[in-house]
């Protein structure tokens, strides 16, 4: 069992993988250590409105999905979160 661990920065409008899949994922924590709010999902073609919202200090976990994890901001702005996985 590893753990890893990295921070991305979440450019303006543009989406960002956060996490590739991972099949021996466990356990995945995302928390969003910016100013902005920012919406993860599962899809690549995430939009503010087809996100879930991770307002700034909020964390969000996983234990059952195993791909990829992606991140965009709405309002232009710059966002920085960290990722922690168990695999």
């Amino acid at each position: 069992m590893t753990m890893n661990t990295n921070r991305v920065i979440v450019s303006g409008t543009s989406v960002e993988t956060v996490v590739a899949e991972n099949i021996n994922r466990t356990f995945l924590t995302i928390e969003n250590i910016g100013t902005t709010t920012m919406f993860i999902g599962g899809s690549g073609n995430i939009t503010d409105a087809t996100g879930f919202p991770l307002f700034a200090g909020d964390t969000f976990t996983d234990g059952i999905y195993i791909g990829s994890y992606f991140a965009v901001c709405s309002d232009g702005v710059n966002a920085t979160l960290n990722f922690m996985e168990e695999d």
